[in-house]
């Protein structure tokens, strides 16, 4: 008997992909067109989580702009929002985009990690800085 192999591949949106890039242009226009913002692919990853991740401000923008969730969580088994993605990465100026619409830093993954525990881990010492002052600390 064959079988056919399994394909472990996620398929990402086109909107994943734009916002992954950076590409204004191409988040603006399939937003305009009535693409879903919050849009997953199979593992929970949005565009706000690929614009995050790559700290692409401006694309994160249009997306919070337009109803996208900053506290969208990936699949259960991770459970990370933008917010863990930019704090991980570093990207001092999306964490602040974040926190300026709505994100919470005391968010925990299934791993029970904060976003500030993921800047300390990466020595983000920028983002450590903002998310302790979001904290009032």
């Amino acid at each position: 008997m064959v079988t056919a192999p399994v394909s472990l591949r996620c398929e990402t949106s086109a909107l994943e992909r734009f916002a992954g890039r950076g590409d204004l242009a191409g988040v603006a226009r399939l937003l305009a067109s009535g693409t879903d913002p919050n849009e997953a692919d199979s593992l929970g990853f949005t565009a706000l989580h690929s614009a995050s991740k790559k700290g692409f401000a401006s694309a994160m923008a249009l997306l919070l702009n337009s109803k996208a969730d900053a506290n969208i969580r990936t699949i259960p088994s991770r459970g990370e929002t933008p917010l863990h993605y930019a704090s991980k990465y570093g990207h001092a100026g999306a964490v602040s985009l974040l926190l300026e619409h709505g994100a919470s830093p005391h968010s925990r993954s299934q791993k029970g990690k904060l976003p500030f525990d993921y800047a300390v881990e990466q020595g983000h010492k920028k983002v450590v800085d903002i998310l302790q002052q979001s904290q009032g600390c």
